[in-house]
């Protein structure tokens, strides 16, 4: 069984469809991976954010 206190605390974010929204979006995760503690892979994470939400903002 998961202890609840050591889960992380749910987060979300909306932006507008622009290209500000990639820059962002990657902000959010690094800074949710942060508040998290989670070092590992960051980079792979931000990768696929940044994947993620060009391809959300293509018309």
């Amino acid at each position: 069984m998961v202890d609840e206190s050591q889960l992380p605390y749910f987060r979300e974010a909306f932006s507008r469809r622009d290209r500000r929204c990639v820059s962002a979006a990657r902000e959010f995760t690094r800074r949710a991976l942060a508040d998290w503690s989670v070092a590992d892979r960051v980079d792979d994470v931000l990768l696929c954010v940044s994947e993620l939400a060009t391809n959300a903002r293509a018309p």
